[in-house]
């Protein structure tokens, strides 16, 4: 059985495991409606009309692939999420998704935690390979994947659709658990 810690210290930041509670949601609603313009680099699936629907799209889509997402918070304010998604435990891959709210952008609050999720997919949880994937014009998370030495892998073509309906490329990086052990 995996175990999964409720808290993960990151320096002067924790990563705490996000409840699927009405609060969570609402105050990931709020931050993703003060900024609803920036944000759709890092959740392109639509706008949040209401707390409800951040509920359903986070916790309760059954169609939702496997996913562990911490809320980054310092001081018990919450910054933002970091965590797995698109878990893939048969090979052992999973994808890194994270997000600040705007006021923390460009602070280091990414390059604080990123570390400390690396060390536990790749030590606790038993991945073999991180996976970044962004949109192409997000220049700060590529940013992100190139300072911690994620290997560009291509290109992905028309891979999302905004809620706008313009198709987008996508960008993939991804590290090794080997990569990442010649780092420590």
């Amino acid at each position: 059985m995996m175990y999964c810690p409720d808290v993960i210290n990151a320096g002067k930041y924790q990563l705490k495991l996000v409840p699927a509670t009405f609060e969570m949601a609402q105050q990931i609603f709020d931050i993703y409606n003060s900024d609803s313009e920036n944000m759709i680099f890092w959740m392109p699936n639509g706008l949040y009309q209401t707390p409800e629907d951040v509920l359903v799209d986070y916790f309760k889509r059954p169609t939702r692939k496997q996913f562990l997402m911490y809320g980054i918070f310092r001081e018990n304010e919450f910054l933002g999420e970091i965590g797995f998604s698109d878990i893939t435990w048969n090979t052992r891959v999973a994808e890194i998704g994270y997000w600040v709210k705007k006021s923390e952008r460009g602070q280091g609050v990414i390059s604080a935690v990123l570390p400390e999720i690396e060390k536990f997919g790749f030590e606790e949880l038993g991945f073999r390979k991180l996976v970044i994937t962004s949109d192409v014009e997000n220049k700060a998370s590529r940013a992100v994947a190139e300072k911690f030495n994620y290997v560009q892998e291509g290109i992905l073509r028309a891979e999302g659709v905004w809620p706008n309906g313009s198709v987008r490329d996508k960008i993939r990086y991804s590290k090794l658990k080997s990569e990442w052990e010649k780092e420590k």
